[in-house]
């Protein structure tokens, strides 16, 4: 039987603590947003990530509605707005990312530029009780199904 040493590693990221809803408006810093917690309530932030085929993450920022890829290292490399609280991410892909919103339990794929497809073509409406959004980055709507 061969024993393999689980190898691991610390990577730090940046945040920022944020105390008001105005804070969260700045969504150009590359800073995920933690909110501290209050009387009776748990912290907010990001609530998942998960590891890209070169060693990088993506990270859902809930509070800031978005999707931030980091290198190995830690340097955030592209933000992407999603215009919805992402609750968990999913790497399809070293460019694909599969998120789920918090506020609405429904799942959307998106691109690094947060289109829903590569080409960004329009997508079409998904099933009941569906929403379109619209990422700044591309300018067709995300079916949210």
């Amino acid at each position: 039987m061969r024993i393999v040493d689980a190898v691991t590693r610390t990577v730090p990221l940046p945040t920022q603590v944020v105390d008001s809803n105005a804070a969260l408006t700045s969504s150009a810093t590359d800073a995920l947003a933690i909110r501290a917690a209050q009387t009776d309530q748990l912290p907010e932030g990001p609530s998942s990530f998960d590891v890209l085929p070169d060693g990088g993450f993506v990270v859902a920022d809930s509070l800031r509605e978005r999707l931030v890829l980091f290198d190995e290292r830690g340097k955030a490399l592209k933000r992407i707005a999603v215009g919805t609280p992402p609750l968990t991410v999913t790497a399809q892909g070293p460019n694909r990312f599969r998120f789920v919103s918090a506020t609405e339990g429904t799942a959307a794929t998106v691109d690094a530029d947060g289109c829903p497809n590569a080409s960004c073509a329009r997508t079409v409406s998904a099933r009941r009780g569906s929403r379109r959004l619209t990422s700044p980055s591309c300018k067709n709507a995300l079916a949210i199904s």
